[in-house]
């Protein structure tokens, strides 16, 4: 089954341009209402984040051909380069820590598209879809709850409903995307595994994401555990599923052991995901003597 397209122009130059008119209208929108009625930067960006995304990824519905959305992305790479260094645009860019997030924002859709615009626009969809919904939604959560439960594994402090809102914000994207997109059918069973098994990963990315880096890593890691899930067998989904589960386990252990510290623990954790979900036991058992190994030799020199 091909992916559904209907053309807005038989040359898409005009789509092009009407896309890129949309984008900077959302952007000029959001600038009027930070400076007509007060909005804070923080809102105004949301505003950008999510109305920028769901127009980009109908790109996908309307082009034949990636070319518009690659010239798209690269652009507003440079513009947003160009605006965090001068201090422009604050209705786009405005937060209230350093990040570097609208720089990554329009850098993951390009790899996304480069990597799946042709091969698997449901994993396109559905990680992109991701960013553009989870990250708002556990940054407003996170902000809203009185007395939140805070955590920093690496240098930015996250708060633990947050993260549970982001996760369930995550399944629920992922399930809707894979029952309704064409192209990979998937058995109920199987949604729900996938789902959950990316929500997981998600969240752990998101957590220990630095200077809004989770613009880049959590769409392309939601993409990469979409991609070989897709592609796998049932068992072979199971075996990933497994391993996520025995991988968490391991990181809570070394942690509570002071092998790892909290941010150690939680790359450790992703990282033994990837590498297994890429090549089986064949690939971990060395990986994994590795870490024993360095961990015992760690413990040895301390007391010595």
């Amino acid at each position: 089954m091909s992916f559904p397209v209907s053309q807005l122009f038989e040359n898409e130059i005009y789509t092009f341009i009407l896309y890129l008119a949309a984008i900077l209208g959302c952007v000029g929108f959001a600038e009027y209402l930070r400076n007509q009625y007060h909005w804070s930067s923080e809102n105004s960006r949301k505003i950008v984040h999510v109305s920028v995304g769901v127009l980009i990824l109908s790109s996908r519905f309307v082009m034949s051909s990636s070319l518009p959305a690659i010239f798209l992305a690269g652009l507003f790479i440079l513009v947003n380069i160009f605006a965090v260094l001068t201090g422009l645009f604050q209705g786009m860019h405005g937060t209230s820590r350093f990040s570097l997030g609208t720089i990554f924002y329009p850098v993951s859709f390009l790899l996304l598209v480069l990597l799946y615009w042709s091969t698997s626009p449901t994993v396109l969809l559905i990680s992109f879809m991701i960013l553009v919904l989870a990250d708002p939604v556990a940054s407003i959560v996170g902000e809203n709850i009185n007395n939140p439960a805070l955590f920093t594994l690496w240098n930015d402090t996250k708060s633990l409903q947050g993260s549970l809102a982001l996760g369930t914000t995550i399944f629920l994207i992922t399930a809707s995307g894979l029952i309704i997109l064409p192209i990979h059918p998937v058995p109920l069973t199987s949604v729900l595994l996938i789902s959950f098994i990316v929500s997981l990963l998600g969240m752990v990315s998101e957590a220990v994401s630095w200077a809004g880096s989770d613009n880049l890593s959590l769409p392309l890691l939601s993409a990469f555990i979409l991609d070989i899930s897709l592609h796998s067998s049932p068992a072979e989904r199971n075996a990933i599923l497994l391993w996520t589960l025995c991988a968490l386990f391991f990181a809570v252990i070394a942690y509570r052991m002071k092998v790892l510290n909290a941010g150690g623990a939680a790359v450790a954790f992703l990282l033994g995901t990837i590498v297994f979900s890429i090549g089986g036991l064949p690939w971990m058992i060395p990986m994994g003597a590795f870490f024993v190994l360095s961990s015992l030799l760690s413990k040895l020199k301390s007391r010595f």
